[in-house]
């Protein structure tokens, strides 16, 4: 998950609140040479056939089958669209980072409805036969007292809260039956709603564990689901599943359609997309790829949005594919490094890395030898070899600026792991940290690597998940892991210790720790779903200083950059300054020149226009 649209600076001994610098005149657009790009959702209107994409930038619309586009974002406050829906009065509804949106007019503009909606991430919409929307909201974990399921009877100007049942607060994906009864998929459940969201019964009892990406109910009111990857079928209104085979292939599935005629279509993270003519018997791969598939859409043909490579139509018969829109300028940055003679190099979602030689103004594609696109982690050594930690193809390493990439043999069985964290200490010790086997350190610029998770604990059996890693001034090293667990060595890895200390006084629910920094005074700064904390004594005592923020970075001056706004410690008499930004932040970094870099989800990277260290003069 990324974080909200704007940045805060905690600067010290400033006594002012700042707020006067909108995206345009302090932040640069810096994109010029990336090509690729993601669309998050495709729907069409079934009445004139307008095609309709949700992007990081806004709304995309097509009158001409996918001819031409068009950008559509006035009004937007937050441009990361996540989906869309369409009323029977052809009102389009937009799901974005900062509520619901509304269009009368085909999407040319944008007014928002969010009253009572009082968590700010959608990630889902469907419209009922009644004429109710219902969205199902992100709050970044399980379980919240923000996330759920929201519902509005007035097209959308006020939302109620529906959470009677739901012991799951982030909700994937929903739809309505005929009755309309409501289907919610959850990461962790499905739940049944048959009194307009009123209350909520789970019911996929016959699975362990749901994570549910698609739901869909066809016109005999049977339901599919994409579950844990597999197609899953109920065919008595939820209360009993059948998992679907789709043969021998080992294939995960994210996304289903069906059209007027009953065909069924799964589009798959791994193996392209597929048709099925007798309701899920049997199947036929009618396009390959091995990149994720986000959306599929139907009118007489069918529409898919690829990671990281935009738009493609079928033709009437699902034989040839033509890619209709590149995705570009919509690219998710996941990851930014710079070298210490200022190279930039970004990771993203789908399109792999990119490499800047001139602070931002151009970029060029060096992903040679990378196996997976998907890049979470960067980092530098002193002689400028990088290191790429990617999703599910473990870390990689380059000696030429990225020009070449080869595997970083971890000594694992298999090399499909998730590496979400790389750090590279002052001495050129490189570490990884990986989601399972925990953390493993090379002395030899990546020859060799040996694990080093000696003291580190982890909730779940044998798996050391690891989500971030930090190095102190002192020469300390700070690893985050899962439950708010944060571990500390002072050998570089051969022991650990743990030093969150539960959090302090804080005594809600402990998520992940998906960031830390320290500044050169020692304070450690750590990022979770349920807020960012904050400890000025190597962590014996916390305070939780904000709500949630991933990306962090720290400047020269130690200004501290985060995505919410945050109080000012006890102690000192420092202040929160807010830098406008319509763009969601994924990923934060600071040059040596002072400049600020961000990735954004769906809008590229943007540069500061002056070094950070002059904000304020």
């Amino acid at each position: 998950m990324t974080n909200p649209y704007n940045i805060f600076i905690l600067a010290a001994f400033i006594f002012m609140h700042f707020n006067a610098f909108s995206q345009d005149k302090y932040w640069k657009a810096s994109n010029k040479g990336i090509d690729g790009g993601s669309v998050e959702m495709i729907i069409v209107n079934p009445v004139d056939n307008f095609i309709y994409a949700a992007t990081g930038g806004g709304v995309l619309r097509s009158i001409d089958n996918g001819e031409k586009w068009t950008l559509h974002k006035s009004g937007l406050t937050n441009t990361l669209v996540k989906n869309l829906a369409i009323d029977a009065e052809g009102n389009i509804y937009a799901g974005t980072y900062d509520g619901v949106f509304i269009s009368t007019d085909k999407a040319l503009h944008w007014k928002k409805i969010s009253n009572g909606l009082i968590a700010k991430i959608v990630w889902c919409l469907t419209t009922t036969p009644a004429g109710e929307i219902f969205a199902g909201t992100m709050a970044g974990h399980v379980t919240s007292t923000e996330g759920s399921i929201f519902r509005s009877t007035d097209r959308g100007n006020n939302w109620t809260r529906l959470s009677n049942g739901l012991t799951n607060a982030d909700i994937l994906c929903l739809d309505s039956n005929d009755k309309g009864e409501i289907f919610a998929g959850a990461d962790g459940a499905i739940f049944r709603s048959t009194d307009h969201g009123e209350s909520w019964v789970k019911v996929d009892t016959a699975f362990s564990y749901s994570y549910v990406t698609a739901i869909v109910v066809n016109s005999d009111q049977n339901i599919y689901a994409a579950n844990n990857g597999k197609v899953i079928l109920s065919k008595d209104n939820g209360s009993t599943w059948e998992t679907l085979s789709m043969g021998s292939r080992n294939q995960f599935v994210t996304a289903i359609a069906i059209d007027k005629e009953g065909t069924l279509f799964a589009g798959t993270d791994n193996a392209g997309i597929f048709k099925s003519t007798d309701k899920g018997m049997t199947w036929s791969q009618i396009y390959k790829t091995d990149i994720k598939v986000l959306s599929i859409a139907l009118s007489n043909q069918l529409f898919a949005s690829i990671q990281g490579k935009g738009i493609y139509r079928s033709n009437q018969n699902y034989e040839s594919w033509t890619q209709i829109h590149t995705g570009s300028p919509f690219l998710n940055v996941l990851s930014l490094a710079i070298t210490k003679d200022d190279q930039v190099f970004t990771g993203t979602r789908g399109n792999g890395i990119f490499h800047s030689s001139d602070m931002g103004e151009t970029w060029e594609s060096v992903s040679n030898g990378i196996t997976s696109m998907e890049v979470w982690s960067l980092a530098s050594n002193a002689n400028g070899d990088l290191y790429a930690g990617t999703w599910n193809r473990g870390a990689f390493r380059s000696k030429d600026y990225g020009k070449t990439w080869n595997p970083i043999d971890l000594g694992l069985k298999s090399n499909r792991v998730i590496v979400f964290s790389i750090l590279v200490t002052p001495k050129g010790k490189v570490m990884i940290g990986t989601l399972g086997p925990g953390i493993y350190r090379s002395d030899d610029n990546g020859e060799t690597w040996k694990a080093v998770n000696n003291g580190i604990s982890s909730p779940y059996p044998n798996s050391f998940p690891i989500f971030s890693l930090a190095y102190d001034p002192n020469g300390d090293i700070l690893a985050g892991s899962s439950k708010g667990r944060i571990f500390r060595t002072s050998d570089e890895g051969e022991t650990w210790v743990r030093v969150d200390n539960d959090f302090s006084i804080y005594k809600g629910e402990l998520f992940d720790v998906r960031s830390l920094v320290v500044n050169s005074k020692g304070d450690y700064f750590a990022g979770l779903s349920c807020g960012v904390f904050h400890s000025t004594d190597k962590g014996a005592s916390w305070e939780r200083i904000g709500g949630w923020s991933w990306p962090f970075a720290i400047n020269s001056q130690d200004y501290f950059f985060a995505t919410v706004p945050l109080q000012s410690f006890k102690e000192n008499n420092e202040k929160w300054i807010q830098i406008k930004s319509n763009s969601n932040i994924s990923s934060l970094a600071v040059d040596s020149k002072d400049y600020l870099y961000i990735g954004t989800e769906g809008n590229g990277v943007f540069r500061s226009k002056r070094p950070t260290t002059r904000l304020f003069h």
